[in-house]
């Protein structure tokens, strides 16, 4: 009987690595050019930003180029948040939502950084007299 409950248990597992396997694959046929590929670490705030470029042609450098552009002024975030949220849908808490009250957070901070008084006057910077 262990045996039996022990050769399910294997089976079940490597269904699920199968199943893992087959997703990726499609993932990484739908696109071919290339992965960028962002890791993290919560405790130390580390953070990686890896590559992997199968297609150098001009056309893929373009294309990159124009989702940089894009990521960079925000252009990409429903995107993200889209797929962030269909990945995070089966954890147990409510990382989700953590997740866009501590992004609003930090952009609230950066707004009230913005509003601070300059440190130098125009006129010191100009030399004007009045």
């Amino acid at each position: 009987m262990r045996d039996l409950i022990r050769y399910i248990k294997s089976f079940t597992k490597k269904q699920e690595r199968v199943e893992d396997t087959v997703e990726t694959e499609e993932d990484n046929l739908e696109f071919s050019s290339g992965v960028m590929k962002i890791s993290w670490e919560a405790s130390t705030g580390d953070f990686v930003v890896d590559f992997d470029i199968s297609d150098a042609e001009d056309e893929s450098s373009h294309t990159l180029a124009l989702l940089l552009y894009y990521l960079e002024k925000g252009e990409l975030n429903r995107y993200i948040l889209k797929s962030l949220k269909y990945r995070s849908k089966d954890l147990e808490n409510e990382f989700y939502a953590k997740v866009l009250l501590n992004w609003t957070t930090l952009d609230n901070v950066d707004m009230e950084s913005e509003s601070e008084e300059p440190i130098v006057s125009p006129s010191q910077v100009f030399s004007l007299k009045r």
